[in-house]
């Protein structure tokens, strides 16, 4: 882990439930240092970015609903990207 990851994981902490869904909303969830313009990526298992979610986040916690509805089943990666920097993805498998 290099100093601007560690960095970057420090000031925005991201957790998603649940990570397997039916096709239920997928709740993402943010605890974030400080304020930032983002946008959440979320990307196929061939790394095909399938959808963009821009995101204007606060300094605290919040949480975002993401449907899962439309999305065929199949594994899937979101990843916040910062102007600091895109944090490590997180999989959801979409049942």
């Amino acid at each position: 882990v290099s100093g601007t990851d560690e960095l970057l994981a420090n000031t925005f902490a991201v957790t998603v439930q649940p990570s397997i869904t039916l096709g239920q909303p997928v709740t993402v969830q943010i605890d974030a240092q400080e304020r930032s313009e983002s946008q959440l990526l979320i990307t196929n298992s061939l790394g095909q970015v399938i959808a963009i979610q821009q995101m204007s986040i606060n300094q605290g916690m919040q949480q975002y609903l993401l449907p899962f509805d439309t999305y065929a089943p199949g594994v899937y990666y979101l990843s916040l990207k910062t102007d600091k920097g895109i944090l490590p993805a997180m999989r959801v498998l979409k049942q």
